[in-house]
């Protein structure tokens, strides 16, 4: 059986849905999945080539066969799944990380067919929609409204922009760490994580900073932007 793999990172900002699934118009984001008609089994965990009995079909959200797609408006979930605070719902999981090492790629594997038991039988961890690692929880409410009140230097309801000691207002990005590129959005790249502001491997933390005695980059000390435009203007005077 080819289990599904989808990277979950902490605090990562993400599209409105996880690669491979489909956005109703409440928020709700469904994946694709194997449905026996016999048995009212669904599984999730099949490829489309796995849904290969002959009293199983597979069904992609939004289509004639599904019946969820834009039915659980108001919060009231299946069964299995949760509501969030944009009544969202999402479904528990099982996850596991596995660390292949410095030349190896990391590996996160999301089941969504295994049961408490069969999670923990395995040695991964289950989880509730809830839980810190699920970035997608809440990830889909309305921008418009902020139900907390609470804004990132960014004016981000809720998100995690930072000012650094430079003043500058600096935001999490995706780091991939065999291209070396810096991208914003979507971070669930199987080499791709997210790097907060403040993150001791952030480059950018502090960077336009200058040590008020020794004048050295990335120090402790710090100016303001008024003291940088001096110093900016002196050494430019001095190479004329």
């Amino acid at each position: 059986m080819k289990r599904k793999l989808i990277v979950l990172l902490i605090g990562s900002i993400y599209a409105a849905c996880p690669d491979g699934f489909y956005q109703d118009d409440c928020g709700t984001c469904w994946m694709p999945y194997c449905y026996n008609y016999t048995t009212h089994n669904i599984l999730y965990d099949l490829e489309e080539s796995e849904c290969n009995t002959p009293t199983s079909i597979w069904v992609i959200p939004g289509s004639n066969e599904d019946p969820y797609f834009n039915s659980y408006c108001d919060g009231n979930c299946p069964d299995g799944y949760l509501a969030d605070e944009c009544n969202s719902c999402w479904n528990s999981f099982c996850y596991s990380f596995f660390n292949l090492g410095l030349n190896g790629d990391p590996t996160h594997s999301v089941y969504y067919d295994l049961t408490v038991e069969e999670c923990e039988a395995y040695g991964y961890s289950y989880y509730l929609p809830d839980h810190p690692s699920n970035p997608y929880w809440n990830s889909n409410c309305n921008t418009d409204e902020c139900s907390s009140n609470i804004y990132d230097c960014a004016g981000i309801c809720d998100g995690s922009s930072i000012v650094d000691d430079c003043g500058e207002c600096l935001s999490s990005y995706c780091y991939d760490y065999v291209t070396h590129e810096v991208s914003f959005g979507a971070c669930d790249g199987p080499t791709q994580m997210t790097v907060f502001p403040n993150d001791p491997m952030n480059p950018y933390w502090n960077a336009s900073c200058t040590d008020c005695e020794s004048g050295d980059f990335n120090n402790d000390g710090a100016v303001n932007v008024t003291d940088i435009v001096l110093m900016v203007a002196a050494i430019v005077g001095q190479s004329e």
